[in-house]
């Protein structure tokens, strides 16, 4: 599906002309949201827009507004399932920053398509632990867990996650640092149908609720460089693709 001009200024005349190439969802949340349930809109025209559901709110973001959550709410944004938003053998990439209040508890996703018998990857920050968790999950619906520690609460950070095609390790950069890990021989990462959300993680029975913010989700179909990550981390500043 072609990019819509009316929502991304042109490649030819854009800043960030080289980040956009391969941009298949971009949900910068900058809707203001003061009541009820406001659709966050994929700003590259291709339809990727994220249902609110229980009113997901507006508030103060990164860069603009962003989207709170409330787990005693049962807060997430979702799309069905399709190309865009798959992750398995293929190459992609996605990247947001999110702030996990002090006051938080428990495990909390952050992003991921992940139900009994569709497991596919899910990343969540577990409060009592302060770390970041990322987990692809295998053919055979087996975490390949990675694991980041020391994630602070009460200030925003940044991830974005990256896979090149059929290879067997991915890598997650946090604050500009890369980390990576590998599945096992023989196997391969999953590919699903199952919902993709924001905020929640719903799982034979396991609702891991996000009590947070989250703001510039974007997704790539992808394996953006090292050297793109870094730049949009932006030293820690971040950045507008729409610009």
């Amino acid at each position: 599906m072609p990019m819509n001009n009316r929502l991304l200024r042109p490649l030819a005349t854009s800043r960030f002309a080289s980040l956009r190439v391969g941009l298949v969802a971009y949900w910068p949340l900058n809707e203001d949201a003061e009541s009820g349930d406001v659709t966050a809109v994929d700003w590259t025209g291709r339809g990727n827009d994220l249902t609110s559901n229980n009113s997901v709110l507006s508030t103060l973001g990164k860069i603009g507004n962003a989207r709170q959550f409330a787990a005693v709410n049962s807060e997430f944004l979702s799309i069905a399932s399709n190309a865009d938003v798959q992750f398995g053998e293929s190459a992609w990439t996605i990247a947001l920053w999110f702030y996990v209040p002090s006051a938080a508890t428990g495990q909390m996703a952050l992003f991921g398509k992940d139900i009994a018998g569709g497991r596919e990857f899910e990343c969540s920050y577990n409060r009592v632990a302060n770390t970041l968790e990322v987990v692809p999950y295998d053919s055979d619906g087996i975490g390949i867990n990675l694991s980041i520690g020391s994630v602070s609460r009460d200030e925003w950070h940044f991830l974005c996650v990256r896979h090149e095609d059929a290879s067997p390790t991915f890598y997650a950069h946090l604050d500009g640092i890369e980390y990576s890990a590998s599945r096992g021989a023989g196997v391969t990462f999953n590919t699903t149908s199952t919902e993709f959300r924001v905020g929640a993680r719903i799982y034979s029975g396991f609702f891991n609720y996000l009590t947070g913010n989250i703001d510039e989700v974007a997704k790539w179909s992808r394996s953006l460089s090292a050297e793109e990550v870094a730049a949009l981390y932006n030293n820690g500043n971040g950045i507008d693709l729409r610009k």
